[in-house]
């Protein structure tokens, strides 16, 4: 990652396109067929404790049974949280500056809604 400008000629290729199959629903350890994916090594509870304490989860108020079900929660589904500087979550690595008017507050005014749309909106 970088702030540096980078100036791209017209006609440059940026990416490369994939076809992919879309999936209507994921469960983790079921690969894109609905197999069952064979399990990697079984992972220590001390790499399950490292991830815990990275999400930074205030859970104090809750009780021991309760945290635990929460922390086996976000372990079972940990590969849809950001686990490194590239892949998308939060980041302090780059700053964002919203320049408004001025500070009043302000609202949108509603938006009609197509008929065609009127069931999917429901």
């Amino acid at each position: 990652m970088s702030a540096k400008l980078v100036k791209i000629l017209p006609k440059s290729v940026l990416c490369e396109l994939q076809e992919v199959k879309v999936l209507r629903k994921w469960e983790p350890g079921v690969n894109s067929d609905g197999v069952q994916r064979e399990p990697n090594k079984p992972e220590s509870e001390d790499q399950k404790q490292d991830f815990i304490e990275n999400l930074n989860l205030k859970i104090d108020h809750l009780d021991p049974d309760q945290q635990r079900q929460l922390q086996d929660l976000c372990y079972k589904w940990k590969d849809v949280f950001s686990q490194g500087p590239l892949d998308l979550g939060n980041t302090d690595l780059v700053k964002n500056e919203i320049k408004l008017e001025d500070e009043r507050p302000f609202k949108d005014p509603y938006r009609r809604i197509p008929p065609a749309l009127f069931n999917e909106v429901r």
